[in-house]
């Protein structure tokens, strides 16, 4: 009899593991459903520049990957319920883009990074211009999960 026990139980064990790895295995893949790209629309600043939006909601930044060239700039507009911190790849550190690192912040160097140094509200938004062309990931430094990535021709 304890021995039909002990293999109940180990059976409930795997079949609880198999089932809570299932769970698991859909909700990644639902995160990382590739988002559509909505048409990208910019408007010429006074520099004669294309300034150009990438929204950061509540499941993310939209779009995830945006197309610009060098010499553009990219602004992040916070329609979440929560703040947001946009920075270039690698959490913690953002010493993808060239030049930036997290130690920048609070220096004179701060406005030359890819990086908001602190927290934008709901409804703020942050802009950077990107002048290195390149593949540039970046994350949200508050929810490092999110992710975008920036191609700069």
């Amino acid at each position: 009899m304890n021995k039909s026990i002990t293999y109940l139980v180990i059976g409930a064990v795997v079949l609880a593991a198999v089932a809570g790895a299932v769970v698991f295995q859909q909700r990644q893949g639902a995160e990382q459903q590739p988002v559509s790209q909505p048409e990208q629309q910019g408007e010429n600043t006074e520099s004669g520049l294309m300034d150009r939006s990438v929204l950061y909601t509540n499941n993310g930044y939209v779009p995830q990957a945006y197309s610009v060239k060098a010499g553009d700039t990219v602004t992040w507009v916070n329609q979440s319920t929560n703040p947001m911190w946009p920075a270039t790849a690698v959490h913690p550190t953002h010493t993808v883009y060239p030049g930036s690192d997290s130690k920048k912040c609070g220096t004179a160097e701060e406005q030359n990074i890819f990086d908001a140094c602190k927290p934008v509200v709901s409804g703020g938004q942050w802009s950077f211009t990107f002048t290195e062309k390149g593949s540039w990931g970046y994350h949200d430094h508050l929810s490092p999960n999110y992710r975008g990535t920036i191609t700069v021709e």
